[in-house]
């Protein structure tokens, strides 16, 4: 049977691979064909991931993504493989609450190290000849971004950065045959959005305001595979809310 979902023959490299949305893009990846290469900080839990993953030819590369200066070795390290890139997806982020009231330089620039500037990073590493010929980047953003809550104006510009730049680099990447685009998450059950809940003091608010229950990270992956996949060859540029009709 044909499968337009098929990933199979491409390598897709997966930050945050190692809970949540980046474990279950993984996984999904992985039994549709994909070799996956792995990246979060946390070895042990990446060990985990790669656990559950189908096929062979998976790799395991933790990185830091503060450590900006790590990347080039880091991507050496994928193409000693023999095999280039053909997509890669953006999950790791981080979200906190930050009053302005005590906002500091510090921490902004912390929130847009991890879910903005090694965006731009991967994306330059990843866009060169040695590393890749051409496939799919999806860059993961969220419906904070788009549905402002209190105390959540740093993350929400992180994610506001994301979409914009990814817009904007389909067109500057277009010509080494790069599409980019964007998932804009909403509400979904995971260790991250459970860390928001906890760190605000108050239950979310999503419930009673959207036509769907909580969604669960296979509902973004889903989206995932097919911006990663052939069936999406004709789409880039562009931004795909999965948010159980938040908006």
């Amino acid at each position: 049977m044909i499968n337009p979902m098929s990933l199979d023959g491409k390598r897709i490299l997966i930050t945050g691979a190692s809970s949540g949305i980046g474990r279950e893009t993984a996984i999904l990846a992985s039994k549709l064909g994909a070799k996956i290469v792995l990246v979060g900080r946390d070895k042990k839990r990446l060990e985990e991931s790669f656990q559950l993953l189908e096929g062979e030819g998976h790799l395991v590369l933790p990185l830091e993504l503060r450590n900006f200066q790590e990347y080039s070795e880091t991507f050496k390290k994928i193409k000693s493989t023999g095999e280039k890139l053909s997509g890669m997806v953006h999950c790791a982020g981080i979200a906190k609450v930050i009053p302005i009231k005590v906002a500091s330089v510090e921490s902004i620039h912390d929130m847009f190290d991890v879910n903005f500037i090694s965006f731009m990073e991967l994306v330059k590493h990843y866009s060169k000849k040695t590393n890749s010929d051409g496939g799919s980047i999806v860059s993961i953003s969220s419906i904070n971004a788009h549905y402002p809550q209190k105390c959540m104006s740093v993350y929400a510009a992180t994610k506001g950065a994301l979409e914009i730049a990814s817009s904007s680099l389909a067109i500057e990447l277009s010509d080494k045959n790069i599409r980019l685009n964007t998932v804009i998450a909403g509400h979904i059950d995971t260790p991250m959005s459970d860390s928001y809940v906890t760190s605000a003091g108050v239950e979310s608010n999503v419930v009673g305001t959207q036509l769907m229950p909580i969604g669960i990270p296979k509902d973004i992956a889903n989206m995932i595979i097919y911006l990663l996949s052939d069936a999406s060859n004709y789409i880039t540029g562009r931004s795909f809310y999965v948010d159980g009709g938040r908006l």
